[in-house]
């Protein structure tokens, strides 16, 4: 379902995990020259999915207007050409800023990807709806885009950018996770098969962190 991972280690290197194995570590720049190599898995794996199911959806990553990489792009637009795909674009709203990010990435689209993109999302609002209703109106008629939706912000959830600490007592001993917004997959988490009330005790702290969802994966 993700056949290429970029697994962050320092601000300008990551390991590149195709197919759920490390393939290798890489610098921004070496990366950028290895995607053609991965858009090959990449549309394997799709005609993979398509083969087999009815409808596949395609998530995107980042913004599809980042100029200065299309080039190199293997997750956005160039998939959706790949797939022949329409596409709906997801503004959050949280960040502020929404309505200029919507029009801006319209803006600087390539006209034929431009006219992929079927209709708009605002993502995480909160507050007054009926205040947000004339902005969107606005949104459409300067875009030509329908806005398809809003999608409400959860109360449990918080900022994935947040540092959250969160402490569990447990009957062998005390477990804490430290949840920052690099984490991956969170290795640092082990759960320790210590005895038959730790294991009930563990997995029940691993339900709990995935409802949050602070975490992707215990194992």
């Amino acid at each position: 379902m993700n056949p290429v991972l970029l697994k962050p280690e320092a601000d300008s290197r990551s390991q590149v995990i195709v197919m759920g194995k490390v393939a290798r570590t890489l610098k921004a720049a070496e990366y950028y020259n290895y995607t053609p190599q991965l858009l090959g898995v990449i549309e394997n794996c799709l005609d993979n999915l398509r083969s087999n199911y009815d409808i596949v959806v395609i998530e995107g990553a980042g913004s599809p207007a980042e100029i200065n990489l299309n080039q190199h792009e293997i997750v956005n637009m160039r998939i959706a050409r790949l797939a022949a795909s329409p596409v709906v674009l997801v503004g959050d709203i949280d960040r502020g800023g929404v309505f200029a990010a919507l029009l801006g990435t319209l803006l600087l689209l390539a006209p034929e990807d431009c006219e992929r993109v079927k209709g708009l999302i605002i993502n995480k609002f909160r507050g007054d709806l009926e205040l947000l209703k004339p902005g969107l109106a606005m949104l459409e008629e300067r875009a030509g885009k329908p806005v398809l939706g809003v999608v409400l912000i959860s109360a449990v959830s918080a900022s994935p950018r947040k540092t959250r600490f969160i402490w569990m007592t447990g009957p062998v001993l005390k477990a804490g996770l430290a949840w920052t917004w690099r984490l991956s997959d969170c290795p640092i988490f082990p759960i320790m098969m210590i005895s038959t009330r730790w294991r009930k005790w563990a997995a029940s702290c691993a339900m709990f962190l995935r409802k949050q969802k602070w975490v992707r994966q215990i194992s």
